[in-house]
């Protein structure tokens, strides 16, 4: 008869409040294999991570009040390397989450419902020996270069890494990262080089998966970083590239960083791990000046240009028309380059930060903003089958454009504000035989950005006006770029709002071969000298002293705490949790735009050195917290 064995598991699920869960089962069974057991009324996958045989338990199973339930099935040989699921602790911890919740976010859907199909990583898991080689392993590295710099270097240390017969995981924070990055990384290797992304298809995603796991020889993996989980026995290099990337940054619980997961997986795995980026983050440039990140290069301060550098000062007195001051949208400087050049067939790429027409409409007798009446968001003028039209950037509430204040009745409505489609109709009034393409995410998906970027790029003389959506789908170099404005990013409270404005400047100077102009009406601010001039040092300098002031990341650790339901509700179970956290002296406050699809929101704000998270104390108090509270541990930002 065959013996009895317990398994303790994670469920593979959200929503449990358990750690762990233990079931009977008669099959053999070890850690890190896959089972599918019945929870409530339905079957789950988990995850097994320990195994007890039942005689050697049987005095804690008789006084157990509590039924086990039987394993249903179990998939042989290793599902999950036993590094990945040492790190699944480190991980759940740091972001104050269960480890079943963390492991669904790294784990893939399509990998699961095909578990049966999955096979086992080719050869043995791979050990470090020697203390050199453990030195390096528990290090992370950092290389800060522009993009073709860094490129060159990874593609030596991918081939370096195979030649110790060991295999790379490449992370990029986007799926049009993935395919970019495979088409410079993979000449040479691009029979062992693998691409993993959400848009495959789960059939493709599970024929590329047991490819990977099946070959023999060392692979290189370039995906999003959720693919992380694939058991490949030999990792030993994990690069992520575009460190300073939002994208990262999970939206949704477990609001997972994927820099500081990966992290910890390289340390359990004992592989080398590189951060790699054009600009890195202050966080991570703070913890290379103590010592606890190494150079994998030396990082480059100071970021050369071929391009003329141009700041256009807007607060310059506007023309005078019919004894009128006329607003003036484009700078002197950035007519001239249209003008001059017309014959030229260059090509130039206007940036706005804004959609739609007009970014706000304001009452010139009250005061008052247009607001949308759900989430209380000013609405954007855009412009639709040749109508104007309010539009909620929030939520999407629609109407037709309005001349009357709802405040006050009065009929002097003021459209203000610069928006992508404003620029495209200022421009086309003083080139009207040069084509004008716009990319913007109202105008554009994924798909058609790709497509009038390349009308674009064919197009002799073309015109680009568009947001952040362009900016990826364009080449290396363009001859000409213009930021027509940005000064409105600087009015969102966000302490990050300055690192996000530098690390835009530079990637559309990145772009500019031949000139790169600013306008700004904030041209003493010196965030522009440093972008114009390329400084990453001055900047630095600047943004980490003024962090430390307000104790902001990486001065401090941010715990954000939010509650969303009536007004009356959220402030309610704010204020229980202020005082069940009194020790640790909560701020409590209402969202930026507290209000969005009839919802209300509150946040609370704890703030922890970093050398004392995860605190065992704290992390138990947050996990005892009511689960329609969210949990976000270093959030993208406050608002």
């Amino acid at each position: 008869m065959a013996s009895i064995t317990i398994a303790h598991v994670i469920p593979i699920t959200k929503g449990i409040g358990k750690e762990r869960l233990s079931y009977f089962t008669s099959q053999p069974i070890a850690p890190g294999m896959l089972a599918m057991v019945p929870l409530r009324n339905r079957v789950i996958p988990a995850i097994i991570i320990q195994c007890e045989t039942a005689s050697d338990i049987k005095s804690s199973l008789r006084s157990s009040d509590i039924g086990m339930k039987k394993i249903i099935s179990v998939r042989e040989g290793y599902f999950f390397l036993p590094a990945f699921l040492r790190a699944l602790e480190k991980i759940s911890d740091y972001h104050a989450s269960t480890t079943g919740t963390v492991l669904e976010s790294l784990s893939i859907n399509a990998i699961l419902s095909a578990a049966a199909s999955i096979k086992e990583s080719a050869g043995i898991i791979r050990e470090h020996n020697g203390d050199a080689d453990e030195a390096v392993a528990h290090e992370g590295l950092v290389f800060q270069a522009p993009d073709k710099e860094r490129v060159a270097s990874y593609k030596s240390t991918i081939r370096e890494t195979f030649a110790k017969n060991e295999s790379v995981f490449f992370c990029v924070p986007e799926i049009r990262d993935t395919e970019r990055m495979a088409t410079l990384l993979e000449k040479g290797i691009s029979g062992y080089t693998f691409v993993f992304h959400s848009k495959l298809s789960s059939k493709e995603i599970v024929r590329r998966w047991n490819l990977a796991l099946a070959t023999n020889h060392p692979v290189l993996i370039i995906a999003t970083p959720s693919f992380i989980s694939i058991p490949r026995k030999d990792i030993g290099t994990i690069i992520m590239d575009k460190e300073g990337s939002s994208s990262y940054k999970q939206e949704r619980r477990p609001f997972l960083d994927f820099r500081t997961a990966l992290q910890f997986y390289a340390k359990e795995l004992r592989a080398i791990f590189l951060y790699g980026d054009t600009l890195l983050r202050p966080e991570t440039i703070s913890k290379y000046k103590t010592g606890a990140y190494a150079s994998f290069l030396p990082l480059q301060f100071r970021l050369l240009s071929t391009a003329e550098q141009l700041l256009s000062d807007m607060t310059r007195p506007p023309a005078i028309a019919g004894g009128r001051k006329e607003f003036e949208l484009l700078s002197a400087e950035a007519k001239a380059l249209i003008a001059n050049t017309k014959n030229t067939n260059d090509k130039i790429f206007v940036f706005a930060a804004r959609r739609g027409t007009y970014t706000l409409t304001s009452c010139n007798d009250c005061g008052r903003a247009v607001l949308c009446h759900s989430c209380k968001t000013p609405l954007v003028i855009h412009t639709k089958n040749k109508q104007q039209i309010f539009l909620c950037h929030k939520c999407g509430y629609m109407e037709p454009a309005r001349d009357q204040c709802a405040s006050c009745f009065g009929w002097r409505l003021a459209p203000l504000g610069i928006g992508a489609e404003r620029v495209a109709d200022e421009i086309s009034k003083i080139a009207h035989e040069r084509p004008i393409i716009a990319v913007t995410k109202d105008t554009a998906t994924t798909k058609e950005t790709e497509a009038r970027v390349r009308k674009f790029l064919d197009t002799p003389g073309a015109i680009l006006v568009g947001t952040e959506r362009a900016i990826a789908a364009l080449p290396a170099a363009i001859e000409h770029v213009v930021v027509i404005s940005l000064d409105s990013m600087f009015a969102i409270p966000d302490f990050r709002i300055n690192e996000r404005v530098f690390r835009l400047l530079l990637a559309l100077r990145e772009h500019a071969s031949e000139t790169f102009i600013i306008q700004t009406r904030r041209a003493e601010d010196q965030l522009f000298q440093y972008a114009l001039k390329g400084d990453l040092m001055s900047f630095y300098k600047h943004e980490l002293a003024e962090r430390k002031k307000f104790g902001y990341p990486p001065a401090g650790i941010l715990i954000k705490i939010s509650a969303t339901g009536t007004e009356a509700r959220a402030r309610q179970e704010m204020e229980t949790v202020r005082n069940f956290l009194d020790e640790y002296q909560m701020i409590v406050f209402p969202a930026f735009m507290p209000r969005a699809r009839g919802a209300f929101t509150m946040h609370g704000i704890l703030k922890i050195a970093p050398e004392h998270w995860p605190d065992s104390a704290l992390l138990h108090k947050l996990r005892r917290l009511p689960p329609a509270l969210s949990i976000d541990i270093s959030p993208k930002h406050l608002l």
